[in-house]
């Protein structure tokens, strides 16, 4: 970085064991800093930019530290820290342009499934890809998956394990705008809570990309490793399959740096019932009731659910 008169500051600072950011400035030159750990090494980027003559600089860190941001579907580092200084306007956005669902990688490590019968559970198609050996680990116990049958246009995959699960999913069809919702699933396998993640949200759309009416968007987080793990109603019933979220450096780009939040996507449930339908595989239907405790939610779904890993 250039020298510019002026005592040196640090607006914004970030330290963590895989990664750090830091950000601030000298006289009217502002800087932002960010370096993490990754599966190749150390990976990260330095910038700076003249605050009085590049209105918002502040969007190239932005868009750089989304690069090391991942999708649901991808691996690697989640960590990630953006700056905004806050003296800086807030210009008018264009107007969008159509974003992109994160794409699926040829296959994934980990990911969540969850049982629709004794011994069935319902996965997400991309995360039993090329998979040759599928491990289920179900509470503390692990087990041996078979996939029977996978619908790759829905994106969705059923598996038989050999060792049967006490709890079992209760689908419901015709989730409303607005509704609550959580998500249950084991995401970053090997780096969180081995307990599995327990989010929460609203259905913030009845449909999908480009009005794909077999998904709906929704707003509760979802990291990779969530694919493939119910989204329940507030009685407890998986009016949803996590699937996808949207890839934010796409829709920034396409978008005049704009990052999107909190924009995820679910199968809905009665396209999952359809399939187990085709596929001979009966399970219980759901309605709306009772209103649960979000603990007592969380610990239903806990009971449902199980990690999935693949081996090719």
């Amino acid at each position: 970085m250039s020298s510019t008169a002026g005592a040196r500051r640090i607006d914004y600072k970030v330290i963590r064991p895989r990664f750090f950011a830091v950000a601030g400035g000298v006289g009217d030159r502002a800087f932002y800093t960010k370096y993490q750990l990754s599966r190749g090494g150390v990976v990260g980027f330095a910038t700076s930019w003249d605050s009085n003559r590049i209105e918002r600089g502040d969007r190239i860190p932005n868009l750089m530290a989304n690069l090391f941001s991942v999708s649901l579907d991808g691996g690697g580092d989640t960590a990630q820290a953006t700056y905004t200084p806050p003296t800086m306007p807030v210009m008018p956005a264009p107007a969008p342009s159509p974003p992109a669902e994160a794409a699926a990688p040829s296959e994934d490590k980990s990911g969540t499934g969850f049982f629709v019968s004794q011994k069935r559970l319902l996965t997400n198609a991309h995360v039993v890809k090329g998979c040759a050996v599928v491990t289920l680990t179900i509470g503390q116990n692990k087990a041996t998956g078979r996939v029977l049958a996978r619908d790759e246009p829905n994106d969705l995959a059923l598996i038989e394990s050999d060792k049967a699960s006490d709890a079992v999913a209760k689908l419901r069809a015709g989730v409303r705008l607005g509704e609550d919702v959580a998500a249950f699933g084991f995401p970053l396998n090997g780096d969180l809570a081995t307990s599995g993640n327990f989010t929460r949200g609203g259905v913030t759309a009845t449909a999908g990309l480009h009005d794909d009416s077999s998904r709906i968007q929704i707003s509760a987080p979802v990291q990779p490793g969530n694919s493939g793990g119910p989204l329940l109603d507030e009685s407890g019933n998986v009016v949803g399959i996590v699937v996808a979220k949207l890839n934010t450096l796409k829709f920034a780009l396409a978008n005049g740096g704009d990052i999107a939040q909190n924009v995820n996507f679910a199968i809905k449930s009665s396209v999952a019932q359809t399939f187990l339908e085709t596929n001979n595989t009966t399970f219980d239907v759901g309605a709306p009731g009772e209103t649960m405790k979000p603990a007592d939610l969380a610990a239903h779904a806990q009971s449902l659910s199980a990690v999935i890993e693949c081996r090719p």
